[in-house]
This record gives C-alpha cells, structure tokens and sequence, in this order.
C-alpha cells in the first residue's frame, strides 16, 4: 500500500515596516521589527483511515441520493442516484434530460432516448467498477489525503488501475471522521479523470443508505420505442 499523500500548507511570514521610516540621505533607517510567523497546525489526524472508509463502503448495500452532474465543459446535469452493490447503479436525470445510466450488474447501459441508442460497456471496465465491488478493498495504486475546511475534515481517496488507463482516476471525497465522538462519515462527492484529462464531478445530496430499493430499477425502456420529448420552455 503507498503511504498517505498529505496535503502541503504553505506557510505565510508577513513583514511590518512600522513608524513610516523612510531611506533619505544623511539620515539613519529606522531597525526592523522581528519578523513575525504565523504557523499553521499541521494534524490530519482528524480525517478518515483507509481502513474505515474500506469498513464504510463496505457497509453500504444500497444507497439513493440526488446528484448534480459537472462535465468537463461546465455543463451540469442533474438527477436521482441508485445503487445496490454489487454491479447495480442507476443514474436518473431530470425529464429534461433525455439520458438514463442503468447497470443490472454486470452491464451498464447508456440509454440516449433522443436518438433512440444504447451503449454499453462490463461494469469491470468503468471507473466506478470500485464503488460496485462486493468486496471494496482500498490497497495498491490508492493514495489518501485529508483536507482541512472550515465544515471539518475532507477526506480524498484516488484510485486507479494502470493496468486499465482507459478507465483514468478515480476521486472519491468523504466527509466525517467515522471516529467515536466525532461526525459519521458520508460520501460526498466523487471526481472521475479519464486517460484524456477531461474531468467529471458527481456531488451527492440526501443521502440515504440500505434502504429497500425495487428491482425494476436496474430495468429500461426499450429507446427505440419510446422516444423522448422534450419539454417546450415556457
């Protein structure tokens, strides 16, 4: 396992020049105040352990959130988020959205009901294989690092496969510590780097963790008999 990659805080020294002395021939300069540093406690003890984000990934059997969906243009999209581990998600947008994301567990489908199109790749192969394991285990090629904020800790875990480049990196960022005394831990978001660059951020509200969720979920619609329209923009 790699060690932790922490965050660097840059340390600031700030330099006064009191009493408006000035350099002005045949007059001496006015002696500098000390200088003044300001340090900045470095304890990232505060955030989560590979091993309890391992513990609560673990622990999640399904899940239902709202999402806002951030494309590397800038674009957003919106939605409801479906999750019953292993291999089962589903992303619902909006009705504005002609798009449906569905996996039944081994295949996740790309439903287009615009153009009346289904693309489909092995969940193994998609960058959020990990997420859809039955057993999550944070080992090799992760690194973590924890964030101070002024809401608490932010802890980051960035995985990857270098045997799979094409999937590209994936960021989850979890909130809380998980430890006694302290905030539970939440997943707040996600980032997703494909083997372009190109960045897509997937922040999670209203989370709800196993809950029942029904098996037509990881159901669709046949695009080609049912095409999708568009709301007309009053």
């Amino acid at each position: 396992m790699r060690q932790p990659l922490f965050a660097i805080l840059m340390l600031f020294i700030l330099v006064f020049f009191s009493g408006g002395g000035s350099f002005v021939l045949g007059q001496e300069t006015e002696a500098l105040p000390p200088l003044e540093t300001l340090e900045v406690a470095n304890d990232y003890t505060a955030g989560a352990s590979l091993e309890s984000i391992q513990g609560f990934l673990n622990s999640i059997k399904t899940m239902r959130a709202n999402f806002i969906q951030i494309a590397a243009d800038g674009s957003m999209a919106k939605g409801t988020m479906y999750m019953e581990r292993p291999g089962k998600i589903r992303f619902e947008y909006t009705e504005d959205n002609p798009l449906l994301i569905v996996s039944d567990g081994a295949i996740v489908n790309l439903i287009d009901y615009e153009i009346g199109q289904i693309t489909k790749w092995p969940v193994a192969e998609t960058p959020l294989a990990l997420l859809l394991q039955e057993d999550i285990v944070l080992g090799d090629n992760v690194e973590l690092a924890t964030i101070p904020t002024e809401t608490g800790p932010v802890t980051m875990v960035s995985t990857y496969d270098p045997d799979k480049p094409e999937q590209g990196t994936l960021t989850l960022y979890f909130t809380g510590s998980g430890k006694s005394g302290d905030s539970p831990l939440l997943l707040d978001s996600w980032e997703v780097v494909d083997a372009k660059g190109s960045l897509t951020r997937v922040v999670l509200s209203g989370s709800e963790i196993n809950i029942p969720l029904d098996d037509d979920l990881w159901k669709f619609e046949d695009p080609r008999n049912k095409r999708f329209e568009r709301r007309r923009r009053r």
